[in-house]
Order: structure tokens, then C-alpha cells, then sequence
């Protein structure tokens, strides 16, 4: 509508005779302080949504429940394969997200008694169920809640939706914890992974691991 306005109006002129005088830059310049100010408002809202984030996944580590820079790092991880196995933009956004925020669930458990860990698979689905009640974080959820349920056997069950990027989820998570956070456990934390059961690890995704690693200049080449 903006811009029938001004077409008429650049037509016309400002009196009608086809001349807009200094009028013309000052209107034609109201399309693009709109544009700027949209664009700005948008960039506004992404970065209080990614400092929200921040904020969340610091969570568990300020507790003392996880590893200091474990989510950041299993971010960084998972993109890296995410893009190494073709990911869509929009499937990286929500494992990006889904990795910063796969520990969430256990800031709201119990703590474990003396000598005993949390669950896993309780984790990941208190955290997917706080994630999944906003409809921001609801995609990221069902990536966090896929990871555990990787752990059964072929024909148990379908594969659960968000199954690939739950996968990469899993294993980088995984690698991070062998390493205690130093690439210079990667090469034995590797074989770790692929020592389990074909079932446990996807072939796919820690292929996908070596390659980013040998990227890095971590890992040698096979």
C-alpha cells in the first residue's frame, strides 16, 4: 500500500505537476527506514531469544550437574556433523538449540543419593517436556527427547520423530564426556564409540564425528 502511495504520488508530484522537489528523497526514504527498523526489530528479538538460551544452558552447569562448557561444546560439535550430513537450516537451528539445552531436565529432578547418577533417559524427558511447552523450543524438544530413545535395539519400535538430529545429539554429546571436554582423548574416545553396539551409536553420525575431527587436525585421517 506504502508503495502505491508513492508511485502515485511520484507520478503526480506533490502539486499535481510531476515535480516532487525536496519532498523526494525525504518519501522515498519512508520505505527504507520501515525496512531498517523491521529488520532491526527482528534482529532485536533473535538475540534476546539465543541470550535466553545462554542463560538456560548455563543452568545445569552453574548447579554443578554438568561439566563447565559441556553444552557449548556439544553445540559446536553437533552443528559441525549436522552440516557434514546435509542438515536443513531450519533442523540445524533446532539441534543447535536442542544440544545447548540437552541437560536442562535435571535442574527440576532430585538430587541422587551419594554414589548414584541421574537417569539419563529422565533427563531428557523432563527437559523435552519443559522445552515442548513453548512453542518456540517445542521443535528443539522432540530432538531432546529423541536422544535417549536411541538406546534400543533395531524393530522395538518406530524411530521417533527429530531421529537423525537426536542421533548427532547423542554421539557428540557422547565424545564430550569421553574427552572430559580435551580433544586430546579424541582418537581412544572414537574407538569408545564405536566399540557399542550398532544400535547404541549410528554408523551415519560417527562417521560424520571423524570427519569433523580430522578437520579439526584432532584426529587422523583413516
Amino acid at each position: 500500500m506504502t508503495s502505491g502511495i508513492l508511485m502515485a504520488v511520484g507520478y503526480d508530484g506533490i502539486d499535481g505537476d510531476g515535480r516532487l522537489g525536496l519532498w523526494g528523497p525525504i518519501l522515498f526514504s519512508i520505505p527504507l527506514i520501515a525496512a531498517w527498523y523491521s529488520f532491526e526489530l527482528l534482529a532485536s528479538t533473535r538475540r534476546s531469544f539465543e541470550q535466553t538460551v545462554q542463560a538456560l544452558a548455563a543452568a545445569p552447569e552453574l548447579g554443578g550437574l554438568v561439566r563447565e562448557g559441556h553444552a557449548d561444546r556439544v553445540a559446536e560439535l553437533a552443528d559441525s556433523m549436522g552440516r557434514v550430513l546435509d542438515l536443513s537450516s531450519s533442523d540445524l537451528e533446532r539441534l543447535r538449540t536442542a544440544a545447548l539445552l540437552h541437560h536442562l531436565g535435571a535442574v527440576c529432578l532430585d538430587e541422587p543419593d551419594e554414589g548414584f547418577t541421574l537417569d539419563p533417559v529422565e533427563v531428557a524427558m523432563a527437559g523435552a517436556n519443559m522445552l515442548r511447552a513453548s512453542e518456540v523450543l517445542a521443535p528443539a524438544g522432540d530432538v531432546v527427547a529423541a536422544e535417549p530413545l536411541l538406546h534400543r535395539p533395531p524393530g522395538v519400535a518406530d524411530p521417533p520423530p527429530a531421529a537423525l538430529p537426536g542421533m548427532i545429539l547423542k554421539v557428540a554429546s557422547a565424545y564430550d564426556e569421553l574427552t572430559e571436554g580435551d580433544d586430546a582423548h579424541a582418537s581412544w574416545a572414537v574407538e569408545a564409540l564405536y566399540t557399542g553396539p550398532g544400535y547404541v551409536y549410528d554408523g551415519r553420525v560417527l562417521g560424520a564425528l571423524e570427519r569433523v575431527l580430522v578437520r579439526r587436525g584432532v584426529l587422523d585421517a583413516r
